[in-house]
């Protein structure tokens, strides 16, 4: 358990939570993103639920704890420590069927390299 908030708080260090709205404010999500290398996924997320495998095995099915996602959530937001991204309700649909279809998305990174 200790190993996880550890993994969370330097998930945060890293940015990779990101809060990404519509210049109105109709929508905010909140995102996790994943390095680069490696097989694992962008998440949505917020501080009740993740769309991982871990959060609905681990904590849904087994009533264990939350997954690292929701923990470096949690963390982040305690301080407002993430990256915020204003975007279209277009750029918004583009990035979450990436992550949907793809697991990852690349326009996301190239926002956040910019």
């Amino acid at each position: 358990m200790w190993r996880s908030w550890k993994r969370a708080e330097a998930d945060v260090k890293e940015g990779r939570i990101v809060k990404l709205t519509t210049p109105d404010g109709s929508i905010s999500i909140y995102l996790y993103v994943a390095s680069e290398r490696g097989r694992h996924n962008d998440h949505v997320i917020n501080g009740k639920h993740c769309d991982c495998e871990s959060f609905l095995f681990n904590h849904v099915l087994k009533e264990g704890e939350p997954c690292v996602h929701i923990k470096a959530f949690l963390k982040a937001t305690e301080g407002e420590n993430y990256v915020k991204l204003v975007l279209s309700k277009t750029e918004l649909k583009e990035i979450l069927t990436e992550i949907y279809v793809y697991g990852k998305s690349l326009k996301l990174r190239k926002l956040l390299s910019s």
